[in-house]
């Protein structure tokens, strides 16, 4: 049978050799490339200065129809556009767009951007990961505590910057005690109960500014008269 437009190899002759270069495999997974080092990297392009576009569909239904992923711990996303920017157009949603703590825990980069529900039975301290620029996390008690809560860095070289409210019968109506940290020594915010409790509705907020530095912020009503409540170490 003759095929007037050409055989398939030949109308695809692009797409073979293309996936034949290196160690490019296509097979039932996908398009696949083994780099063997830095810089050794895989493009699927569009050439062209024309009104064309690139497009990765899907009609898949569930909600992860499309992924973009970066799989590796210290791996991540990167956008760059022209002069006419980035255009969603959809609802982002978060992932983890809140989460409950109720013990010990450490967090990972891919929790950033989560609210956490804070209201644990046990004295809990709460490891922040290594910091990186753009990472947030946002911290807010439910109920009058109990316990003591406590904040760390991942490791001694990486420091808090910032300051956190106090409000309590204690100071002169209207004001508030500020309590700051020192961004070249403290590590570690704790809330102490031992010394008075503290409201639900304290809040504390974390946000990365350096590979080495969190941006900290927060206000924490107490339940009995003590500005010792708030201590950075």
């Amino acid at each position: 049978m003759s095929d007037p437009a050409g055989s398939w190899k030949d109308r695809n002759r692009s797409v073979i050799s293309k996936i034949n270069v290196g160690k490019s495999i296509l097979d039932e997974n996908g398009l696949i490339k083994a780099c063997t080092g830095d810089g050794d990297d895989h493009t699927v392009g569009l050439t062209g200065t024309f009104d064309s576009s690139l497009v990765i569909s899907s009609t898949g239904t569930g909600s992860d129809a499309v992924k973009i992923q970066a799989t590796n711990a210290t791996g991540g996303v990167e956008i760059t556009s022209g002069t006419s920017g980035v255009s969603i157009d959809t609802l982002l949603v978060p992932s983890a767009e809140t989460a409950v703590i109720t013990a010990d825990t450490t967090l990972t980069r891919a929790q950033s951007g989560t609210v956490f529900r804070v209201n644990p039975t046990l004295a809990t301290t709460i490891t922040l990961p290594a910091p990186v620029v753009g990472m947030k996390f946002t911290f807010v008690t439910t109920a009058v505590s109990t316990v003591d809560l406590i904040f760390q860095t991942f490791a001694g070289t990486q420091f808090m910057l910032g300051t956190v409210l106090l409000s309590d019968s204690s100071i002169a109506a209207g004001l508030s005690a500020a309590i700051n940290s020192d961004p070249t020594a403290t590590t570690t915010l704790t809330l102490d109960h031992s010394i008075g409790a503290f409201n639900g509705g304290t809040i504390i907020k974390f946000t990365a500014l350096t590979s080495t530095l969190w941006f900290i912020e927060g206000l924490v009503g107490a339940e009995t008269p003590a500005d010792a409540i708030v201590t950075f170490t």
